[in-house]
């Protein structure tokens, strides 16, 4: 019976694009169009400058300077760099932080994930730029969501810190040495970029059920469906709808699951979902109530014509995509073997076989040893 929801699922969906093939392939075109125009551009920078300070030994020589703001989040003084930059990264960005941090040794498996349930935050290029003066057409409202979701942030991880014990002392000892920055920079770009074209299979992905979901006379729950699902899409509908800040803030702190999938994707230490997805409602929560104060920053309603076709616009892109149902299918695979080669047990084994070869650096923390690595509980 525990396999009967994912059987369930697979079906709905095999058969939505069945039924749907035109609605599908559009959907899927519009995450590619997304991508290229706002997901790579944006985020990949930071990808990569996350993971190159942390390879370079950059962010735990400027930890050192930030033993107050460690002591303050109880975790170890290196981990505050790398905080800040999942603020500023966008929504991966802290994930691949927290991941080479700890794959440094720099954070023991406790604190990497306690670390994961705070560093998830919407970027400035994106709550400012694509959300306040894009959708909402109002800058200060932009700035309002901005410095509300950075702040509930800051006090989730408070909050967090505050159930947590203080962070070892040994563990600023368990650092690797930094690598020479040639090295570093290769490996930032390989990171970087593998971790981005998973990103953009998960965002096309989910682009091309919604495109179905569309097309479905579901009514409030299809609305519902998708606003849990992508935030971008959420956010358009919500400022189509011009809905009040604070349901926008609430959606940005939830992220969507696609943002989860994306952050949950590849951590070599284990993460209980349920708790993931509880600290994500909380900072949209938190979010929120910071935001009510200033609701009235929202632009004024539309009219009920306006906004009849906020969900099913995913169906008006790029319709010369959208005649073929072999070429919805393909993308749908090609994303399904994205998903799937990371979890196969031989590259598993190969990892491990890889770091006792002679010369490999060795495992930090020994009691990671016999645990599998990138689990989801």
């Amino acid at each position: 019976m525990k396999h009967l929801g994912p059987i369930l699922f697979g079906g709905l969906c095999a058969a939505g694009l069945l039924l749907f093939p035109q609605q599908s392939a559009a959907g899927a075109a519009a995450g590619m169009a997304t991508c290229l125009s706002t997901l790579v551009p944006s985020l990949f920078p930071f990808l990569f400058l996350t993971t190159f300070l942390v390879r370079c030994g950059a962010v735990a020589r400027l930890g050192r300077h930030c033993r107050w703001l460690g002591r303050l989040f109880r975790l170890p003084a290196e981990a505050v760099p790398a905080l800040f930059l999942g603020m500023v990264g966008g929504y991966p960005a802290g994930s691949r932080a927290v991941e080479e941090l700890y794959t440094a040794g720099l954070l023991s498996e406790k604190e990497a994930a306690r670390m994961l349930l705070c560093c998830v935050h919407a970027g400035p290029a994106f709550l400012y730029s694509a959300v306040g003066c894009g959708f909402l057409g109002n800058p200060r409202a932009g700035a309002v969501l901005l410095s509300t979701h950075l702040l509930a942030g800051f006090f989730l991880g408070l909050l967090l810190g505050r159930c947590a014990p203080p962070a070892a002392k040994a563990v600023s000892a368990r650092q690797s040495a930094a690598e020479p920055a040639g090295a570093a920079l290769l490996h930032a770009v390989r990171k970087s970029g593998s971790a981005m074209l998973l990103m953009c299979a998960l965002v096309i992905l989910c682009s091309a059920l919604l495109g179905v979901l569309a097309r479905l006379p579901l009514g409030p729950l299809g609305f519902l469906l998708a606003a849990g699902s992508e935030v971008t899409l959420s956010c358009q509908m919500l400022s189509a709808l011009h809905a009040p800040l604070w349901m926008l803030a609430l959606v940005l702190g939830w992220g969507g699951v696609c943002v989860h999938l994306q952050c949950l994707e590849g951590l070599s230490f284990p993460v209980k979902y349920r708790t993931f997805a509880l600290c994500r409602a909380l900072h949209g929560g938190l979010a929120a109530v910071l935001t009510l104060p200033f609701t009235n920053w929202a632009a004024p309603p539309l009219l009920p014509g306006d906004a009849v076709q906020v969900l099913g616009s995913l169906q008006k892109s790029v319709p010369a995509l959208s005649s073929s149902a072999a070429a919805s299918m393909a993308l749908l695979l090609l994303c399904g073997v994205c998903l799937l080669e990371e979890r196969l047990p031989a590259g598993s084994a190969a990892r491990r076989r890889a770091e006792k070869r002679p010369g490999k650096r060795p495992s930090i923390d020994k009691n990671r040893s016999g645990k599998s690595g990138g689990r989801v509980l």
